[in-house]
């Protein structure tokens, strides 16, 4: 998509493609984008329409990340990218995806 962040991670969240979540919750919006991502994974796993099922939590996150222009301006200039939305979502889903496979090997043990 385009977009770039730069990120306060360490260089194993770079290798474990995790820089986007780091990112978001080192700054002020942390509690909305943590809802964001469990709205999704919820919706993903329960087979749903995740824009219409997150459209609120997402709104959410956009009004805390525009109030806080400072840290987020770099993700608030991506979001003018027409794919932000798109990659967004399919972060999230991603990071679902490892969440069910890690929650599915412990239940496994």
């Amino acid at each position: 998509m385009g977009a770039h962040f730069s990120s306060p991670c360490d260089d194993k969240l770079h290798r474990d493609n995790d820089c986007f979540s780091c990112y978001m919750k080192k700054g002020e919006c942390k509690k909305t984008y943590i809802k964001y991502k469990q709205c999704v994974e919820e919706g993903e796993k329960n087979d749903e329409n995740i824009v219409n099922k997150c459209f609120q939590v997402t709104s959410d996150l956009v009004k805390c990340m525009n109030a806080n222009q400072h840290y987020y301006s770099e993700a608030l200039q991506a979001e003018k990218d027409p794919g932000f939305k798109i990659f967004m979502i399919m972060h999230a889903r991603k990071e679902a995806n490892k969440i069910t496979r890690k929650k599915s090997s412990q239940a496994k043990n």
